[in-house]
């Protein structure tokens, strides 16, 4: 050590310690005295010690000046050259401040390990041609050994605090990567994690830790990128797993990862070694609006397949019913089910809703599959209705082309007609038992095409059969009041007059029946003998009347031969009613007779006499 420091150092000592020696010397003068009062023996040494102390003292003072003032001029010439080092050194703390500001670490990087070389190296790392400003520790013990000697030289001693400054932030940017490395390696455990196994509550319980441990550091380091950054990435954390879990719902489906890929620019394969570092590289905390929107439309076009799957369901099960004709085994009549007609408007409703909410519109995959159910109820509607109209115009027309040959005579063509449509839809009920599915049976190729064929075909029969009842009606107009069901069976049975009788109530007021001259063998003839009113009045026909030829003429016919028969009649009783001259059983006939609704057909004079007899 150089003479002049150590000499100095001692200088320094004694000058430091001055004052509190100078004032130590009566305490323990008081000290002995007050041990000796309690006799307390106290060793002579230490007396002699005590007594000569303050003199030896006070020599080391003198001794000190006098050695002052001997090496004045070499101290002043070390305390200029001091002087200029503190200038020097002033200049380098504040370089060095520059060159650490510049290269610490102060940005965000997951990377903790390059960090803490960057420390490391900044804060011990001596000073060599690869580091020429040296380190902290260096600047520090520098600072220091300045300090010392401006102490020594009773020199105003400077405060660097840029060192100092340096070490402090070093500290709290030790602590800031501390806590980067803990974050990163918890988030890169996680990473490995399988997306079949993520346990979002854990990780979001574990991201609330951390994010209350970071808001406990030291608040002058939360400005910097590095701090920032740590706090982001927790909160980016945060913001993914809520979003993370969204993506975990069971409505996901490869459209819309593909979709989230787009969305987010990057590719991935989602299969057995997806993991949750997969899914957090695609930085969805920045697509958060756009995640839940597909998770969204993920969820609403999950309740979609319920639907369109309901439906599918439904209607595997709905079949159409086919009873066999009583009296022909071998024809069967399609029989629709009060739950298919339930179905089919239920579908209607639900397709209908379908086809106006928006995720169908936006997915071609949807959009088809509820036209094409569309289509197929459609036709389930359209052939339901077709064939139940079919049958029952056939049913009610085959017992008239097939059952009556007077029909076939007069309606040739439509006949023919009605033979191949007859023909043609008994082999359709045949077909059609093999297949019941109701949505199968009614979109089967073809088959809406024939049924609207054979309606065709049945409703030009209805038409010249209405046609033919009206020829029948302008011929016999009581048929009018007669139901086109009635009118055809009369006109069907028009040759068997037997079977006609029971309709003449319809065409007539009071004739009930007709009574009909019995064979020889038994068998009723075509020749009607009487008539009997609805209270079974029985009134003898003049003559004989036959029943044959077209029904509408021999009603006709009929309607004429009654009308003379109820005039003959009453001129008879009127005859004998003037040969009797006076009342009795004749004069309830009398009254009878007015009081028929058949009175209107005789001669007003007959009418007269019968007044005038009854009043008689």
């Amino acid at each position: 050590m150089d003479p002049l420091l150590e000499v100095m150092g001692y200088l320094t000592q004694i000058r430091n310690r001055m004052q509190a020696t100078d004032n130590m010397f009566d305490p323990l003068r008081q000290t002995c005295t007050l041990l000796r009062k309690y006799n307390i023996t106290i060793d002579d040494t230490i007396t002699q010690n005590l007594e000569s102390a303050p003199e030896l003292w006070n020599a080391l003072k003198k001794k000190a000046v006098m050695t002052k003032e001997i090496h004045a001029e070499a101290q002043t010439l070390e305390a200029n050259k001091i002087k200029a080092n503190a200038k020097l050194f002033e200049t380098r703390s504040a370089d060095f401040l520059v060159y650490f500001k510049a290269n610490m670490p102060f940005h965000y990087t997951e990377d903790y390990n390059a960090a803490y070389a960057i420390i490391d190296a900044m804060h011990h790392n001596p000073k060599s041609e690869d580091n020429p400003s040296g380190s902290i520790k260096e600047l520090m013990a520098d600072t220091a050994r300045l300090n010392e000697l401006q102490e020594l030289f009773e020199l105003i001693k400077i405060e660097y605090r840029e060192g100092a400054q340096c070490l402090k932030e070093t500290i709290m940017l030790k602590e800031v990567f501390d806590m980067i490395s803990m974050v990163v390696d918890t988030f890169n455990d996680w990473n490995k994690t399988k997306w079949a196994d993520i346990d979002v509550e854990f990780y979001q319980e574990a991201c609330k830790v951390l994010a209350k441990n970071i808001k406990s550091m030291n608040k002058n380091l939360k400005n910097w990128p590095a701090f920032k950054g740590l706090e982001d990435a927790v909160k980016n954390m945060q913001t993914s797993l809520p979003l993370m879990a969204m993506l975990a719902n069971d409505a996901m489906r490869d459209r819309h990862w593909k979709t989230l890929m787009k969305t987010c620019g990057k590719t991935f394969v989602m299969d057995e070694n997806f993991t949750f570092g997969s899914l957090l590289n695609l930085k969805l905390h920045e697509f958060a609006d756009d995640v839940e929107e597909i998770v969204a439309s993920a969820t609403k076009e999950l309740t979609i397949e319920k639907q369109l799957k309901k439906i599918d369901d439904t209607w595997k099960v709905q079949n159409l019913t086919f009873d066999p004709i009583p009296d022909n085994p071998e024809m069967c009549l399609l029989k629709v089910e009060e739950t298919v007609m339930e179905c089919l408007e239920d579908s209607v409703v639900q397709l209908g809703n379908l086809q106006g909410n928006k995720y169908v519109q936006n997915n071609a995959t949807f959009l088809e599959i509820v036209n094409a159910w569309q289509r197929k109820i459609g036709n389930v509607d359209s052939a339901l209705t077709t064939w139940k109209e079919v049958q029952q115009k056939w049913n009610a027309l085959q017992s008239i082309f097939i059952g009556s040959a007077d029909i076939r005579v007069q309606l040739p063509e439509d006949s023919k007609r009605f033979d191949g449509i007859h023909a043609d839809f008994g082999d359709l009920m045949k077909e059609a038992a093999t297949l019941t599915n109701a949505v199968q049976a009614c979109n089967l190729e073809g088959r809406i095409d024939r049924l609207e064929a054979q309606m065709a075909g049945l409703e030009k029969c209805e038409k010249a059969l209405a046609d033919y009842l009206e020829t029948k009606r302008l011929a016999f107009p009581r048929f009018y009041f007669v139901a086109p069901a009635d009118l055809l069976d009369i006109l069907s049975k028009g040759s068997n007059p037997q079977l006609i009788v029971k309709h003449l109530p319809k065409c007539y007021d009071n004739i009930a029946t007709l009574e009909f001259r019995m064979n020889d063998d038994g068998t009723p003839t075509k020749d009607a003998i009487a008539m009997f009113s609805g209270e079974g009045e029985k009134v003898p026909l003049h003559d004989k009347f036959t029943c044959e030829g077209p029904v509408e003429s021999w009603l006709f016919n009929l309607t004429v031969h009654s009308h003379e028969c109820i005039k003959q009649w009453s001129v008879v009783y009127v005859c004998c009613c003037s040969c009797a001259r006076a009342p009795g059983p004749w004069l309830t006939d009398c009254h009878l007779l007015l009081a028929s609704k058949n009175c209107r057909h005789v001669s007003d004079i007959v009418v007269n006499r019968l007044r005038a007899l009854m009043l008689y």
